[in-house]
């Protein structure tokens, strides 16, 4: 899984909504202009876990 534009989500939305897949490229390209940056963790059956972090 990567960041990029209309990438596909595997399930529907938390109200069974479709993706457009811009969610997570928006939040990625919102937090690099901040000079942040993202990143996750990711386990097949058991979640995945984001990451954000902003230098001070």
């Amino acid at each position: 899984m990567h960041f990029d534009q209309f990438t596909e989500s595997s399930r529907p939305g938390t109200i069974g909504e479709s993706s457009t897949g811009l969610g997570l490229y928006l939040a990625k390209n919102c937090i690099e202009r901040l000079k942040g940056k993202i990143w996750f963790d990711s386990a097949e059956g058991q979640g995945t876990t984001f990451f954000v972090e902003f230098k001070t």
